[in-house]
C-alpha cells in the first residue's frame, strides 16, 4: 500500500477517487480494506455513463 494513502489516514484527510471509468471502482473495496480508516470520496459517483445508457458496470 502507498505509503502516501496511510499518510492522508493518519492526518484525517480523503482520498479523492476520480473514477473516469466504470473498472476504476474495482479498486476501491480492497483499498477501504487495506487502509479502513481512509475516509474516501467517490466524486460525482464515479461519472455513470448515463448518455450513452450503459448503467450496467456502473450500477454494480
Amino acid at each position: 500500500m502507498s505509503p502516501l494513502v496511510k499518510l492522508l489516514s493518519s492526518y484525517d484527510l480523503t482520498f479523492d477517487v476520480v473514477g473516469v471509468f466504470p473498472n476504476h471502482l474495482k479498486h476501491i473495496p480492497y483499498l477501504a480494506e487495506k487502509v479502513p480508516d481512509l475516509r474516501i470520496v467517490i466524486d460525482h459517483f464515479a461519472i455513470p455513463p448515463i448518455k450513452e445508457k450503459q448503467m450496467g458496470a456502473w450500477a454494480e
